[in-house]
């Protein structure tokens, strides 16, 4: 069901402009992170819907994806 339901996606990179923080790809696009201006930090994991932040984890209903040399986040889960 949660693969079937569709979703809207955006570039990490765009929520870090948004919210003035800083993003980051790294090893090959496995792993992400999201820091905010005032220092919390998220990091996400491609094909996964786990989130890691303010020493907890969350989880999303659909997971965030590497394609195209972009790290994309499920928009509605990552506004929230």
């Amino acid at each position: 069901d949660m693969l079937l339901t569709p979703a809207v996606y955006a570039p990490l990179e765009a929520f870090s402009l948004g919210l003035h923080g800083i993003s980051n790809v790294a090893e090959n696009g496995k792993k992400a992170t999201l820091e905010l201006k005032d220092g919390r930090q998220y990091r996400f994991i491609s094909n996964s819907s786990t989130v890691f932040g303010e020493d907890q984890m969350f989880s999303m209903k659909k997971p965030c994806v590497y394609r195209f040399g972009i790290f994309f986040v499920p928009v509605i889960e990552v506004a929230e």
